[in-house]
């Protein structure tokens, strides 16, 4: 029972690790279109 836990949250933590990153990558997604917007 112990085991299952222990895989359960670590697979709850590489999942908000990945949605940190994803967050971090949309954001800087939004910033570099800003940019582009206004050179263009």
């Amino acid at each position: 029972m112990e085991e299952r836990r222990e895989e359960i949250y670590n697979n709850y933590k590489e999942t908000k690790q990945e949605e940190k990153n994803g967050e971090l990558k949309f954001t800087t997604n939004i910033e570099a279109m800003k940019q582009i917007m206004e050179e263009g």
